[in-house]
C-alpha cells in the first residue's frame, strides 16, 4: 500500500518477512461475514521525483473538470453493528478495506466491506484470540497485517486475499519497522527506528541498505527521516533499491513535511509549499500556521482553515473546499487511516471518502 508511514523512535526489534508466493503453513483465518459490533469484547510515486508544478490555476476547477468532492463516495458513518472504523484502503469495486477503532490507534480487526449491500467480511479476527491488529497494508488484491496480544509485544505477521477466503501466517513472533505490500509481495522492515537495518522480502534477493535512523515510509522504495535544522519530515530520503539519498533545500522553511517533490511548511505565519529545491514556493490560501501538514500521493495537502476542510494540488495550484465543518473530522469518529484517503463527515449518519490516488 503505497503511503507515508511514520513510527514514533523506538528499540531494537526484528523483523521476518514470506513472500506471498513461498509455500507458508498457517491456520486458516476466519472468513464469514461478521460485524464488529457482535465480536467479542496507511499514491505516493515510489520511481523519481515527479516534474515540478503546472502553471497556477484559479483555484477552482477547470471548466467541464468535476469537483473533487463530487469524486468522494458517501456510505453511512457506522458500520453494521454500529462500530466507527478506519479506513485502510478503497478497492475498485466499491469495497473498503476497514479497521474497526476500538483500540484507538489499533484495532481488534479487519474487515472488507461492501456498503451498496451492507455485506461485512472478516479478514483478521485477531479480537476473537484477544489481540490486536498494529499495522494494516492493503492493495487490491490482498491485506497484510500483524497481529499482537498486547501494543510493545512480538506478534504474528499475516496475508489474505481481499475476497475473505483464508489467511495465511507469514511469520511468528515477529515485531516489525515498517509493513507494506508491494504487488504480490510483503516488505518488512528489519527492526524499528533508530536500529532498522533493512528490508526484508521473499521470494528473491533485495539490497538491504543501512536504514538506521530513516523514520518513515514513503512507499517502496523510499524512506524519509527529519532535519533536526528545518524540523521537516522527510526532509532527506533514501532510495532502499538503489542507495540513492535526496536532501531537501527548504530555504526559510521550518516545520512541516516533505514527499519525494515537494515540501510544505511555516514561513512566518503561513503555511507555505515549495518544491524540494526551494523554487516554485507557493503559499497555501486561508492556512494557519498551526499544524505539521503531510502531502499525500506526492501532489496533494489537507488543511483547515478558521472555517472549513481545504484540499490543495501542488502541482496545480488548484484548491477546493470539502465541507464547511472541520471540526467534523474529529478524534474518535470514523475517520481515515491512511493518508492518500480523506474522509469527512456529512451530516450524524454518514461520511463522504475520497481517495486522492484516484484522482
Amino acid at each position: 500500500m503505497p503511503s507515508l508511514r511514520r513510527l514514533a523512535l523506538a528499540g531494537s526489534r526484528l523483523a521476518v518477512a514470506c513472500g506471498l508466493l513461498a509455500a507458508c503453513a498457517g491456520p486458516p483465518a476466519a472468513s464469514d461475514p461478521a460485524a464488529p459490533g457482535a465480536a467479542a469484547s496507511g499514491p505516493v510515486a515510489s520511481g523519481p521525483a515527479a516534474s515540478g508544478p503546472a502553471s497556477p490555476a484559479a483555484g477552482s476547477p477547470a471548466a467541464g473538470s468535476p469537483a473533487w468532492s463530487e469524486r468522494a463516495v458517501e456510505v453511512p458513518a457506522a458500520l453494521p453493528g454500529g462500530a466507527q472504523y478506519g479506513v485502510v484502503r478503497v478497492l475498485g469495486d466499491g469495497r473498503l478495506v476497514v479497521t474497526d477503532l476500538a483500540g484507538g490507534s489499533t484495532s481488534t480487526g479487519i474487515w472488507v466491506w461492501t456498503p451498496a449491500t451492507g455485506d461485512l467480511r472478516l479478514i483478521d479476527g485477531s479480537a476473537q484470540q484477544g489481540g490486536i491488529s498494529l499495522d494494516v497494508a492493503a492493495n487490491d488484491r490482498w491485506v497484510a497485517w500483524q497481529a499482537s496480544p498486547r501494543l510493545g509485544s512480538t506478534g504474528d505477521v499475516w496475508i489474505a486475499p481481499v475476497d475473505g477466503t483464508g489467511a495465511r501466517k507469514l511469520a511468528t513472533g515477529a515485531v516489525i519497522g515498517f509493513l507494506d505490500l508491494v504487488d504480490d509481495d510483503v516488505w518488512i522492515t528489519q527492526g524499528r527506528p533508530p536500529d532498522t537495518t533493512g528490508v526484508s522480502v521473499l521470494p528473491g534477493t533485495r539490497t538491504r541498505p543501512d536504514l538506521r535512523s530513516y523514520d518513515a515510509q514513503l512507499g517502496w522504495p523510499w524512506y524519509g527521516k527529519r532535519d533536526a535544522t528545518h524540523d521537516l519530515d522527510d526532509q532527506i530520503l533514501l532510495n532502499a533499491d538503489t542507495g540513492e539519498k535526496r536532501t531537501a533545500n527548504p530555504g526559510a522553511l521550518k516545520y512541516g513535511s516533505c514527499s519525494l517533490t515537494w515540501c510544505v511548511g511555516h514561513r512566518g505565519s503561513a503555511q507555505v509549499a515549495e518544491a524540494r529545491d526551494g523554487s516554485a514556493a507557493w503559499p497555501l490560501p486561508g492556512a494557519t500556521a498551526d499544524d505539521r501538514l503531510p502531502i499525500a500521493a506526492d501532489r496533494f495537502v489537507r488543511y483547515n482553515t478558521a472555517s472549513t476542510l481545504m484540499l490543495a494540488d501542488l502541482r496545480t495550484h488548484r484548491t477546493e473546499q470539502l465541507a464547511a465543518r472541520p471540526e467534523l473530522e474529529a478524534r474518535g469518529a470514523t475517520r481515515s487511516v491512511a493518508p492518500e484517503i480523506v474522509v469527512w463527515h456529512d451530516g450524524p449518519d454518514t461520511v463522504r471518502i475520497l481517495d486522492l490516488t484516484r484522482i
